[in-house]
């Protein structure tokens, strides 16, 4: 699988190249209207915008294949334990596998219920005998 962390770094330095750049035709419009004239300034900055955002647009384009792809195969089905429900229940969501970390629960909490752990925090899960077979069960957040 293709490591995407160059790939990540390179879409932050080319963001900062497109603030740089904003900040520059700001900058030269400032100075422009106190009387300064920088001939270069605006044509840098334009420049920066430019390569930035057309670079940014081209790598995440480059990328996209391969993101998707993680995303789908670290995709599982986890059981999260219900509150206030008289008995032990757990509900079935859908969760990332975040590495060797834990699980990150995708999935938004019904209104009708109330979930242990919140969507969004990565979970510590175990399997654990349930009805139906053993499962992954969230049992604590990852530290």
């Amino acid at each position: 699988m293709r490591d995407v962390g160059p790939a990540l770094v390179w879409m932050w330095i080319l963001y900062i190249a497109a603030l740089t750049g904003a900040l520059m035709l700001v900058v030269s419009f400032v100075l422009g209207s106190l009387g300064v004239r920088l001939s270069w300034l605006p044509w840098t900055g334009g420049t920066l915008v430019f390569v930035g955002l057309i670079g940014r647009y081209l790598l995440a384009r480059s990328l996209r294949p391969t993101l998707n792809r993680i995303s789908t195969e670290s995709m599982t089905t986890i059981h999260m334990p219900l509150l206030n429900e008289g008995a032990d229940v757990w509900r079935p969501v859908e969760a990332m596998k975040i590495g060797e970390i834990g699980y990150m629960v995708t999935e938004n909490v019904p209104p009708d219920e109330e979930w242990a752990f919140q969507p969004g925090h990565i979970l510590r899960c175990e399997e654990r005998e349930l009805s139906g077979g053993v499962h992954l069960v969230a049992v604590a957040k990852a530290t």
